[in-house]
């Protein structure tokens, strides 16, 4: 009876093993993408390839689901030219044929999974290519990426139930830079010329076309972002055209990249120019011819060698005001950003986050004189004598540029037994008597205005009082500008003295927050 029981066991068993054979039993590989930038909403994914192994058993109706990342969305369709089975060999035969196994149009893209229906098909050797998987990588943290594979009715050599499907995922831009920092100073119209350098953070991160890649939409592009806004006067103007620097710094890529809309639909016609009625503050440029793939190459906007456009211009073109200290920064991130069903599309990211490089600085045009001390009223007076030395003769030992404007003076009564401390402002051009202002009001380079304080309160409104003690802060509406006070008795020679005279101190504009450190 024992012996019956375990001769009906045996047979039990032989059968359930046969059974558990009679399927297909596949290995698994990969073609890795190198690597995809990490704020990449449609990144590539690469290829995964299931091949039957030689003594394989039939393959039984079932499927094979693919998940990425654990469950990262999917951001290509199950289509003919998005995710699908794009090669069959062996007993699979060819594309198209019934017998090819088939992406299941149901497949959980949004949690990152791919279904792969497979038919039955009778036992020998072939495999089928799983491709078309664009992946949104952006806020997942993952240096790479794998996709982890479970089977019904077939089976993975043992081991192989996940693959990895990208190398890397990496900072799409590398670097940020500018030529150099030039400089306006002037409220004369004059321009400075710099370049943008756009790195790409690895080999062909600015490539592939959409001609050569079906799921691909678009070009890639680069935002250009300034750091605040244009000082009043001044226009930075961005050339149509620029073009893409090999690693080794000196030849021209073969991309070409024109200013565009925030899509890269629609390609720009002319140069950009921004001013301080500019409310926005970004520029697109679009890929238009393929980048090297094998190099990692830097946007270059500024080339005054291209063919299209005419350098990236800081011009003070419209010198109405003096200017304002600032500096302009820039930074750069991929676009098109995110809210598109454009492919590629990133999240925003600027590079650099920190250390912004300078784009230009305008230092202020402004400089402010003080008289420490000033007297006018019965026989005494003040003579002033303000210069404007932006022209020096020294050239680049300096680096200054002459420039003009115009001189106001704020005379500061000081406070008496009876009376409380008052302060006046006149334009020097509303002075009756003084001498060195052009016909225009303005103090040019070179120039000295001198006058008599008894004369500038002449032309104070309200009228102020003919005798005066106190303190007088001048305003000149240019760069380097010094002068010197004399106070005494201005009658004809030979009854003139003079009892005090020194120089005006320059006010730094820092003084409020600061404190003073009139060194000069």
């Amino acid at each position: 009876m024992r012996a019956k029981t375990l001769l009906v066991a045996a047979v039990m068993f032989l059968s359930l093993t046969a059974a558990a054979f009679a399927q297909a039993t596949f290995t698994v590989g990969s073609t890795p993408v190198t690597a995809v930038v990490a704020t990449g909403q449609t990144e590539k994914a690469g290829d995964v390839t299931f091949t039957l192994i030689p003594g394989s058993a039939s393959v039984v109706v079932g499927s094979i689901t693919v998940i990425y990342g654990g469950g990262l969305p999917l951001t290509s369709a199950v289509s003919a030219t998005g995710i699908r089975i794009s090669a069959c060999s062996g007993v699979f035969v060819a594309v198209g044929n019934a017998a090819c196994p088939t992406v299941d149009a149901t497949s959980v893209v949004a949690s990152g999974q791919v279904r792969i229906l497979l038919p039955a098909v009778a036992a020998g050797t072939g495999s089928f290519t799983l491709s078309g998987v664009r992946v949104n990588v952006s806020g997942s943290g993952l240096s790479n990426l794998s996709a982890a594979l479970s089977a019904t009715g077939n089976g993975f050599v043992s081991g192989q139930n996940s693959v990895i499907v990208i190398n890397a995922i990496s900072a799409g831009i590398a670097s940020v830079t500018t030529k150099s920092v030039p400089s306006l100073i002037s409220v004369a119209a004059n321009s400075v010329a710099n370049q943008i350098f756009v790195k790409e953070g690895f080999n062909n991160v600015f490539g592939v076309q959409a001609t050569t890649d079906t799921t691909q939409t678009q070009s890639p592009m680069v935002r250009i972002l300034l750091s605040g806004a244009i000082p009043a006067g001044v226009k930075v103007q961005f050339p149509l055209a620029a073009t893409s620097l090999k690693s080794d710094g000196k030849t021209r890529g073969i991309a070409n990249w024109y200013a565009s809309d925030s899509k890269g639909v629609a390609l720009a016609t002319a140069d950009a120019a921004f001013t301080s009625a500019s409310t926005t503050l970004s520029i697109y440029y679009t890929l238009t011819s393929d980048s090297d793939p094998n190099d990692q190459e830097t946007l270059v906007i500024g080339d005054n060698t291209t063919a299209a456009g005419t350098g990236l211009v800081i011009s003070n073109a419209t010198p109405t005001t003096p200017l304002t200290a600032s500096t302009v920064y820039v930074q750069a991130s991929l676009a098109p950003i995110g809210g598109t069903t454009a492919t590629p599309r990133y999240t925003e990211l600027e590079y650099p986050a920190t250390s912004l490089p300078s784009l230009f600085t305008t230092a202020g045009s402004v400089t402010y004189l003080l008289i420490p001390y000033a007297s006018a009223g019965g026989n005494w007076d003040t003579g002033i004598a303000i210069s404007n030395t932006s022209t020096d003769g020294l050239g680049s030992v300096t680096g200054v540029i002459p420039n003009g404007g115009t001189v106001s003076f704020t005379v500061f009564q000081a406070q008496t037994a009876t009376a409380a401390a008052k302060s006046y402002t006149v334009l020097a051009s509303a002075i009756p008597t003084g001498a060195g202002l052009d016909s225009t009001g303005n103090l040019q380079s070179g120039s000295t205005f001198t006058v008599l304080l008894s004369n500038i309160l002449k032309a104070v409104t309200p009228t102020a009082p003919t005798t005066f003690d106190g303190y007088i802060v001048v305003t000149c509406n240019f760069t380097n500008a010094h002068g010197q006070y004399v106070i005494g008795t201005f009658s004809p020679l030979p009854n003139s003295a003079f009892y005090n005279s020194g120089q005006t101190l320059v006010i730094p504009a820092a003084a409020r927050v600061a404190g003073e450190t009139l060194g000069n």
